[in-house]
């Protein structure tokens, strides 16, 4: 049985922003409401600088998955920095290092590297656009995987109603595994969804992703199918939200069966 329990104890976050534009003189008094608003409006528009550090803890009950099981306790303390530009196109720079270690077994111990860049920005009042492209080595902070990961992705949303949004999804990734090379390959997908927005600040999202893994050796070599449902509440604060969904994934692999003695 396999069990795993994380936790996140503390994560710090610094943004150092650019300097700020003189305000024109003369302007009308606010209420303390409306000078918030528009002072986190005003610094959502300043290129600024980002640091976190985290520190992650795991256990699982069979950390290995082997038929004899190997308990092991995980910490992974992480540190991440970033750069974001100002106005549109917006464009996010960032770089995460993270020491992953484990007790009982040596073999999920490793510092993984990951760089991440992206640019999104809208087109007229009705669309609006997302590109980046993203590496990782040895895995990142939030999985226990040793491969190598390397991808770009797109995504396009167009406003049809004024509550309604069609967003279409591009991605196209290859995975390095270096203790065994036949599984490496690309993993294209793509999807769309539906996303609605209810009164009271509800919304319903639909959505269906076709993914494929086209690895070296056909065993480990399938195609996915996947449909999705969501709907979202405010739940007690104002800004709280409560999330329920729900997918439903097909799954189907290349793999030769032996008939009458051939494959």
């Amino acid at each position: 049985m396999r069990t795993t329990v994380a936790s996140l104890l503390f994560l710090l976050a610094a943004t150092a922003a650019s300097a700020q534009a003189p305000s024109p003189s003369g302007s009308a008094q606010r209420t303390p409401a409306s000078a918030e608003s528009a002072s986190q409006a005003r610094d959502e528009d300043k290129a600024h600088w980002i640091v976190e550090l985290s520190l992650l803890n795991m256990f699982d009950g069979n950390i290995n998955h082997d038929p004899t099981p190997v308990r092991s306790y995980g910490f992974v303390p992480a540190a991440s920095f970033g750069y974001e530009s100002s106005r549109d196109p917006r464009v996010v720079v960032g770089y995460e290092i993270a020491a992953n270690r484990y007790t009982g077994t040596d073999q999920w111990d490793r510092i993984s590297h990951g760089v991440q860049a992206t640019v999104n920005g809208r087109l007229g009042s009705k669309w609006r656009f997302e590109g980046s492209g993203q590496a990782t080595w040895k895995g990142s902070s939030e999985d226990r995987e040793l491969a190598n990961e390397y991808g770009v992705s797109g995504r396009t949303a167009y406003r049809l109603f004024s509550g309604t949004r069609l967003i279409a999804i591009g991605v196209l990734r290859y995975k390095e595994y270096p203790d065994d090379p036949g599984t490496s390959g690309f993993s294209p997908y793509i999807g769309a969804k539906i996303d609605q927005r209810l009164p009271n600040r509800r919304r319903l999202a639909f959505g269906y992703k076709y993914e494929e893994r086209r690895s070296h050796e056909v065993r480990s070599q399938y195609w996915r199918n996947g449909y999705s449902l969501e709907f979202s509440t405010p739940f007690i604060a104002r800004q709280g939200r409560l999330t329920v969904g729900g997918v439903l994934k097909s799954q189907t692999y290349r793999r030769l069966i032996k008939v009458g003695g051939t494959r």
